[in-house]
């Protein structure tokens, strides 16, 4: 007798799961299908991206070549297109661009702007996209504005840091503000965080810049050229300075 009851239960249980399938049994489908379809479209994105970022980083060593090889027209479009792209790479590729500009047609003017543009605080490379535009305005702004436009890049404790300390150095002796310049190159010396080359600099500086002793005749710059070392920290190449012991 119990195994009629059992059989009939049974059959219920099926009955009643027929009539929740046939209910519902169309949103089962639909999710399973929707779950297949963002994996598949997830998988297909991420192979898009893989890609697309392939192609950027070909297209830059391909403008890169060019610029080796004093193609500039070709090269100034290459990096032009990757900056335009907002990407990650588009930050180095405005560095290599402004690089292009200046080598290729002596465009300070517009060089200076595309690293600035490209330039701020966010990494090492929008540092030291700054740090080459300093040098490159810096010919035309004074002590306070260079300080003003390099922020406070001279206080970081890295490499870039320490080489906006020599370009401030530089120009400080320039405008005759030797106890300034003095005290720049002196912190130059010593500064555990300065690459040895920047140290030297410093040494051979102080070597031949006069001590501040009061008067303001005393404090002016000498009539002698600026030394080649001192000089060297307010070149406007925009070559990648010496950046021994890599921004962090």
């Amino acid at each position: 007798m119990s195994d009629v009851f059992e059989e009939v239960e049974e059959s219920l249980r099926q009955d009643k799961a027929t009539m929740w399938w046939k209910r519902y049994g169309i949103f089962v489908w639909i999710v399973g299908i929707g779950i297949v379809a963002l994996v598949a479209y997830n998988e297909w994105s991420t192979g898009q991206k893989d890609r697309a970022t392939i192609e950027r980083v070909m297209s830059f060593e391909a403008a890169r070549t060019m610029l080796t090889n004093g193609d500039y027209t070709g090269a100034q479009s290459g990096f032009a297109a990757l900056v335009e792209t907002g990407t990650d790479i588009a930050p180095l590729a405005a560095q290599f661009l402004a690089q292009t500009q200046y080598e290729g047609s002596g465009d300070t003017e517009n060089a200076a702007r595309t690293l600035e543009a490209s330039g701020g605080d966010a990494g090492p490379v929008e540092r030291l996209a700054l740090l080459k535009a300093a040098y490159i305005k810096s010919e035309t702004l004074g002590l306070s504005e260079l300080e003003a436009f390099l922020g406070d890049l001279p206080n970081r404790p890295t490499a870039i840091g320490v080489l906006a300390n020599e370009l401030i150095a530089a120009k400080a002796f320039s405008e005759g503000d030797l106890a300034r310049a003095r005290e720049e190159f002196s912190y130059l010396q010593f500064a555990a965080n300065a690459p040895p080359g920047v140290a030297q600099r410093a040494g051979v500086a102080l070597s031949v810049i006069p001590l501040a002793t009061g008067t303001a005749s005393e404090t002016q710059a000498p009539e002698t050229e600026v030394p080649e070392t001192v000089a060297a920290a307010s070149d406007p190449d925009i070559a990648e300075p010496e950046t021994q012991g890599a921004d962090q």
